[in-house]
C-alpha cells in the first residue's frame, strides 16, 4: 500500500514533486471542509497543512486510530496544530522554522519603512488626485531606538537588518539570549520597550505570550512609539491597542497578523484607523520562501515515513 499524504492548504508544486518521486499518493484538498478533513484522516498516513487548517483533536485521535503518522506544518508557528493531543497520540509533528525567515524578516522592515514614511496613506491620497506633501511628514529609522521582543530565527534577522538602518537596537527574550547586532539587551520587557521609538514583536503564540502587549505595557512606553506585529495577532490586546492608537501614545500599528484570520469585513476597527497599515498575512509570501517551505516540509514528511517503513520491513 502506498504512503498517503493529504495536503490542505496550497504549497509549491517543487514540493509535491518530492512526494511524487517517492511514490506517494498525494491528496490536494485545498478546498475541503473540515468534515472533508476529518473523513480522510482514516485513510492517511501523514497530513500537511499551513496556517488555514486547523488540526483539532477529533482529527489526530482519529487518524491515530488508523494510519495518520505525521503532521507537518508548512510554516513556523504550531498554534493551529493541537500538538498536546498529538503528543498523547503518538503523533510527530514537524515544520520548516528556517524557510521563511528571510522573507518574514524583510516584511517586517518593509512595514517598519512604511509606518515612518506614511507610504501607504501617500500613495492612497495621490492616486485619488491629491497632492499632500506636508500632510504626510515621516521620521527616519537611523538612529531611532528599535526593540525587538523575541530574539529568535526572524527577530535576530530583523536586528541585523535595521542595524545597517543606522538603529540602536534592544533586545528582550527571556530564552533565547543573542547578543549579535543588540546594543543592549534587556532582562526586563518594561526597559526593553520603555525608551524604544519603535517595537516589533517575534515570540511564538502560547498561553505566556498571549495578550503581552497590553495597557499595563502601553502605558510603559514613551508617546510616538511606533509598533510591528507579524509574529501573531493575539500577542496583542487589540482593545487596550486601540485605545492607545487614539489617545496619541501610539503613533501608528503596522500588522501582517490579526486576532482571528482570515479577516474577511471592511468593519475591522484597525482599517478604520488611519494611522494603522494592515496586510493579509503575507509575511512568507515570497517564491523563494514557498518554495523552499514546500520542498523541506515534503522531505520531512517522505524521510520520516520511507525511515518507518523501512524499519518494519527489515
Amino acid at each position: 500500500m502506498k504512503p498517503h499524504v493529504l495536503i490542505t492548504d496550497k504549497i509549491h508544486d517543487d514540493g509535491i514533486l518530492v512526494l511524487d518521486n517517492a511514490g506517494f499518493d498525494v491528496t490536494l484538498g485545498y478546498d475541503y471542509s473540515n468534515d472533508d478533513i476529518r473523513y480522510m484522516m482514516d485513510i492517511v498516513d501523514a497530513i500537511i497543512v499551513r496556517t488555514e487548517t486547523h488540526v483539532d483533536e477529533y482529527m489526530i485521535e482519529r487518524g491515530a486510530k488508523k494510519r495518520l503518522k505525521i503532521i507537518g506544518r508548512a510554516g513556523v508557528g504550531l498554534d493551529n496544530i493541537d500538538t498536546e493531543t498529538a503528543e498523547r497520540c503518538g503523533i510527530l509533528v514537524v515544520n520548516t522554522p528556517e524557510a521563511n525567515v528571510q522573507s518574514a524578516a524583510e516584511h517586517t522592515m518593509g512595514m517598519m519603512l512604511a509606518l515612518s514614511r506614511h507610504i501607504p496613506q501617500a500613495t492612497g491620497g495621490t492616486r485619488q488626485g491629491r497632492w499632500e506633501r506636508n500632510r504626510f511628514m515621516g521620521v527616519e529609522l537611523a538612529e531611532k531606538h528599535l526593540s525587538i521582543i523575541g530574539l529568535g530565527r526572524v527577530g535576530s534577522r530583523v536586528a541585523k537588518f535595521a542595524k545597517a538602518f543606522g538603529m540602536e537596537i534592544h533586545g528582550y527574550d527571556p530564552y533565547n539570549h543573542n547578543w549579535k547586532n543588540i546594543d543592549h539587551w534587556h532582562e526586563d520587557i518594561i526597559n526593553a520597550v520603555h525608551c524604544a521609538d519603535f517595537v516589533t514583536i517575534h515570540t511564538p503564540l502560547n498561553d505566556e505570550t498571549r495578550g503581552m502587549i497590553n495597557d499595563w505595557l502601553f502605558h510603559q512606553m514613551k508617546p510616538g512609539v511606533r509598533l510591528i506585529n507579524c509574529a501573531r495577532g493575539p500577542l496583542v490586546n487589540q482593545q487596550d491597542l486601540i485605545k492607545y492608537l487614539d489617545n496619541g501614545t501610539v503613533a501608528g500599528y503596522a500588522c501582517d497578523v490579526f486576532e482571528n484570520e482570515p479577516v474577511k469585513t471592511a468593519e475591522h476597527p484597525f482599517y478604520k484607523r488611519r494611522n494603522c497599515i494592515v496586510t493579509p498575512h503575507i509575511g512568507a509570501m515570497t517564491y523563494e520562501a514557498q518554495k523552499r517551505v514546500s520542498i523541506e516540509i515534503c522531505t520531512k514528511i517522505r524521510n520520516f515515513i520511507n525511515d518507518i517503513t523501512n524499519c518494519y520491513s527489515s
